[in-house]
């Protein structure tokens, strides 16, 4: 049995050790305050005001765009308004229906006060992405409950739900189109509202995805041709 022992004096005086630890202080002071300054200037420009009507330039894959700068959800993506075109995988707007302005543009509002619905559209270059449309035939109509039967405007609906889930869970989509509109929508619980997500690929790797209210379904030929028509306008 090995008995324990205190370890050996180490002979160091009392001043050195002071010295020592004073100098560590001063150390992890000094990296503390640079590791703050550091930040500081990284996030002092989310603080300052961008004129909401400047443009942004941004580079996706092969895709150039020039967005003002208030239709951005995110206030990192703003930044680059009065410098070079940065490079991002995905940025995301938001846009007021029907007339698809900067939300905050007018103080109109829908009918008994009620604000505009917005939209969410996030730009994405990803050549790799599958669509809901890809899978349609071979996923959704295989797990749907009850095959497809027709819904609002044309389309046609398939319930991966149960009828009396709380949470909802539809594809919509149009039966006379090969590459036409399709959205999966989706009601997280009770009393919340339905979203629908729906992208478009228009070649290149670009990819259009767009949130929305489903009461808005009903417009979906208009909502799918004006977000079209909204991001080809961005692009230089």
């Amino acid at each position: 049995m090995i008995r324990p022992t205190l370890p050996a004096p180490t002979n160091a005086k009392p001043l050195h050790f002071a010295m020592l630890a004073t100098a560590l202080c001063v150390l992890t002071f000094a990296h503390v305050a640079e590791r703050g300054y550091h930040w500081f200037m990284r996030a002092a420009p989310l603080f300052q005001s961008t004129p909401r009507h400047a443009l942004v330039s941004v580079t996706m894959g092969p895709d150039h765009f020039q967005i003002p700068a208030g239709y951005f959800k995110s206030a990192t993506h703003r930044l680059s308004a009065h410098g070079e075109a940065d490079h991002y995988q995905q940025v995301s707007l938001l846009m007021t229906w029907p007339d698809l302005r900067m939300p905050g543009e007018d103080n109109a509002t829908a009918q008994l006060g009620t604000p505009l619905p917005l939209v969410q559209v996030d730009l994405e270059h990803d050549p790799y992405r599958e669509t809901l449309r890809t899978q349609l035939d071979p996923v959704y109509k295989r797990l749907a409950r009850g095959g497809a039967r027709p819904t609002t405007a044309g389309l046609n609906m398939l319930m991966l739900s149960a009828r009396a889930a709380q949470n909802r869970d539809i594809i919509v989509y149009d039966p006379e189109a090969k590459d036409g509109f399709i959205a999966r929508c989706v009601k997280k619980r009770s009393g919340a509202k339905a979203v629908c997500h729906r992208t478009v690929t228009p070649g290149g790797g670009r990819l259009i995805r767009y949130q929305f209210d489903q009461t808005l379904l009903p417009s979906w030929r208009e909502l799918d041709a004006a977000i079209k028509a909204k991001v080809r306008g961005f692009r230089t």
